[in-house]
């Protein structure tokens, strides 16, 4: 019986290390050397404690053992689970290549049902997302169900004919339904209608050649965008939140560059992202057609490479921030943050320590600020700094199954795996200090027709100075410089044509 136990105590031992090391070499986040030093410590810590179970004397020190041995076990089943969680959410988070979801919805506003549309008139768009509108199309017609359709040139347009009974339904995408109840007079459209049917469908992202060599080696821009799907973070929605994150892994900075969600832009995307091609609109309309057109159209107005794309849910502001036992943000005006609906979170002048709740609404509000969306922008970036030096901080390791577990589903990215677990390794080894730069585009507010809506809207018109400055700034972080240099530059220069300007 006592050789029974030292057997049971060295197989629960032997299991549970092999299993520990076997997550750890599929997860691959450490470097070689120190995986090596971790397999070394289990063997001999495995022999050590396989030695001291053969030679232990009497029941009690058998049982202590086994007891002994049993409580390794478990703590090695944690981290193998841990590092399980840890490599299934890498999984997900990096499945963004693969393909963007979109809804498109038959909608009504009288109170009909789908076997009721039969034979009845149905409105669709002509040029901005026929893609969306051939899905539903073939859906009904798979139900034999019969129908006539007529075009609409724009949403308003649709939306209109649908309100005036000139048609019966309407082909939506779901990602217009947010901008439809923008519109005046359509502002509760969701409670006037009802939609009948829904598809669901893929388009597939176009694969980015932009990508580098070595994330660990060289300098790499990555696009970051917030969005606020009600499908989740895979489905298309507005690009509410658009940042370039500038990374010079060698010096360890990180330039963050705002653009306003209401610039007025060109449009740029395939066919099968549907936006009106080439057309003036806001850039936050980009993200109803994927992560694709808003990269493209950034890269094409700003004259930029994007690496990467990140797409973020604005709702995991949330729970990352509260896995994370709140962040640090300085304010530098007092008000009641009503931003995220929420009245009980109140902002002060200096540093604020911030729930999830809190840390959202403080990204999301614009009326406590003279300067409205631009200001917003900032509050933005030092939401997104403090979450990044929090997440970095030593104090994380305890929190960190909890943390990667909020990771899941909260953001995906077309970054490779291989390359996430390349920049880890290089965080572990080599443990850089990053240093966080921030930079805003900025523009004149005015009106302008949308392409996507075919109305007036409130646009910004860019500031070219700001954008040249904003590339100039980019490209000086690439080159191993800080963005601050381009500012020291700009300044020696306006100093010496006043020198020569006085000298007259």
């Amino acid at each position: 019986m006592k050789k029974f136990f030292s057997a049971l105590g060295i197989l629960a031992l032997l299991l549970s290390s092999v299993y520990f090391i076997f997550q750890l070499k599929i997860i691959n986040i450490l470097p070689s050397l120190y995986f090596l030093i971790a397999c070394g410590i289990f063997l001999l810590l495995f022999l050590l404690l396989t030695i001291l179970s053969i030679k232990s004397k009497g029941w009690l020190g058998k049982l202590f053992m086994l007891l002994l041995c049993f409580l390794i076990s478990a703590a090695y089943l944690a981290g193998g689970y841990v590092l399980q969680t840890t490599n299934f959410t890498l999984n997900n988070v990096t499945t963004m290549h693969t393909n963007d979801d979109y809804y498109v919805s038959l909608i009504a506003k009288d109170d009909i049902s789908l076997d009721s549309i039969q034979g009845k008139r149905i409105g669709k768009l002509e040029n901005v997302d026929t893609y969306a509108s051939e899905q539903m199309l073939q859906e009904l017609d798979k139900k034999n169900i019969t129908y006539e359709t007529k075009d609409y040139a724009s949403i308003e347009e649709l939306v209109q004919a649908l309100y005036n009974r000139e048609v019966d339904a309407i082909i939506v995408n779901e990602v217009y339904r947010n901008v439809i109840q923008e519109i005046e007079g359509y502002q509760n459209f969701d409670k006037n209608t009802k939609t009948i049917n829904t598809v669901q469908y893929e388009v597939e992202v176009e694969q980015n050649g932009n990508k580098v060599v070595d994330v660990i080696m060289e300098p790499f821009n990555v696009l970051i965008t917030g969005t606020d799907s009600r499908y989740g973070v895979n489905a298309t929605s507005r690009s509410d939140v658009n940042m370039v994150a500038t990374i010079n892994p060698k010096t360890g900075i990180v330039l963050l560059t705002s653009i306003p969600r209401d610039y007025y832009v060109p449009e740029v995307c395939s066919a099968a992202e549907g936006c009106p091609n080439g057309q003036m609109d806001k850039l936050t309309h980009t993200g109803n057609h994927g992560m694709n057109c808003v990269r493209k159209t950034i890269e094409s107005f700003m004259g930029i490479q994007i690496n990467y794309s990140i797409k973020v849910s604005f709702e995991s502001v949330t729970q990352l921030v509260d896995v994370l036992g709140g962040i640090d943000v300085y304010s530098d005006a007092s008000f009641d943050n009503a931003g995220n609906g929420n009245t009980k979170c109140k902002v002060v002048e200096g540093i604020n320590h911030m729930n999830g709740e809190c840390a959202l609404g403080f990204a999301r509000e614009r009326y406590a600020y003279a300067q409205g969306d631009r200001h917003r922008i900032k509050n933005q970036q030092d939401v997104l700094v403090a979450i990044a030096k929090k997440a970095l901080s030593p104090a994380m390791i305890v929190k960190y199954p909890k943390f990667m577990k909020a990771l899941n589903g909260t953001f995906v990215t077309d970054m490779p795996m291989s390359d996430i677990q390349r920049l880890i390794q290089n965080q572990i080894q080599n443990n850089p200090s990053w240093s966080f730069e921030q930079y805003f585009l900025n523009g004149v507010g005015d009106w302008g027709f949308s392409a996507e809506m075919g109305q007036d809207l409130y646009m910004m018109y860019p500031d070219k100075e700001t954008i040249k400055t904003g590339k100039q700034k980019i490209e000086a972080v690439l080159a191993g410089k800080s963005s601050k240099d381009i500012e020291n530059v700009q300044n020696e220069k306006k100093n010496a044509v006043k020198e020569e300007w006085e000298g007259y």
